[in-house]
């Protein structure tokens, strides 16, 4: 007997006002607009804002604006090229492999993780950046971030061997390691003896057919849309000159910080789209009633 199936849960859909849109391109205070970091978004693209936008470019702005939303839920600083040569070229293009690998939107920038340190001046500090030919190294306040590649043959063949073999090569005299989730990094940082048993353990949990582990923010959707292998390609190692305990307490703690202020934006940014969207909603809603009103008095016949 052939199962029934179930109903499907009905999703409330999301009216987006013009001036969601505006912001989403234009950006805002708090927030980057699509077309001061990414190619195809401008007027002479044809997304005018006078005129309003259709249907299939508004589907490219929720689009490229989820992208942009998810890479920025950390801190990051905006890498821009100096010049137009070879050389600055295939260091934006080695950054954005780096921090935007899996995005499909055409950036004109490279989006690099950095936690701003507000100056006497009252000026934020920009981070100092340097590339090889394998990784890309961050010098933060006091410390350094070196972006370690791993190669997904050798973790499968042998995981600790690829991570020694990896850090060795790109970050010998780092002391801490953070593993890098997709586009973000993880808050938790790790010594040189246990980030392998870490990143072990990461692979089983997400091997694309067991459930999803508790602390996963996508419990319900399907294991093999979470395969290890479509984020877990990097290290973050953390170089300090002097690795104390308050050294390195104090740069965890710096990255929440600002990590956590971004979250706070991000969900006071949510709940005034919702408001935008219900009150669009709302417009729409009341221009429907009265349309059936007008359509209802016209189908009633006239007395004599």
């Amino acid at each position: 007997m052939a199962k029934k199936k179930k109903p499907a849960i009905p999703v409330k859909k999301i009216v987006r006002s013009a001036e969601w849109y505006s912001r989403a391109l234009q950006g805002d205070k708090n927030n980057l607009g699509l077309r001061s970091v990414a190619r195809g978004f401008s007027s002479r693209d044809g997304l005018n804002l006078t005129k309003g936008l259709t249907r299939a470019q508004k589907k490219k702005v929720e689009k490229a604006y989820h992208e942009l939303k998810e890479i920025t839920a950390q801190p990051r600083f905006v890498y821009r090229a100096k010049s137009t040569s070879k050389k600055e070229k295939a260091r934006m293009k080695q950054a954005q492999q780096l921090t935007q690998s899996q995005t499909k939107t055409d950036w004109k920038v490279a989006l690099i993780p950095h936690t701003p340190r507000k100056l006497k001046s009252g000026k934020f500090s920009k981070p100092k950046i340097y590339f090889s030919k394998e990784s890309v190294t961050i010098q933060e306040y006091k410390h350094k971030k070196i972006y370690v590649t791993l190669n997904p043959v050798s973790l499968v063949k042998n995981p600790r061997k690829e991570i020694a073999k990896a850090i060795e090569r790109d970050a010998p005299k780092a002391q801490r390691f953070a593993v890098k989730a997709g586009e973000n990094e993880m808050p938790v940082l790790h010594t040189k003896t246990n980030i392998a048993t870490f990143v072990i353990s990461l692979m089983e949990k997400y091997d694309g057919e067991s459930d999803l582990p508790d602390e996963s923010g996508n419990r319900g959707d399907a294991p093999k849309n979470h395969h290890w292998k479509k984020w877990l390609k990097q290290l973050v190692a953390y170089d300090f000159p002097k690795p104390t305990k308050g050294a390195i307490a104090k740069a965890v703690n710096t990255f929440d910080d600002a990590r956590r202020e971004l979250q706070r934006e991000r969900r006071n940014e949510r709940a005034r789209e919702k408001y935008e969207a219900d009150q669009q909603l709302s417009k729409r809603e009341m221009w429907e009633w009265q349309k059936s009103i007008k359509a209802s008095i016209k189908s009633k016949p006239m007395k004599e």
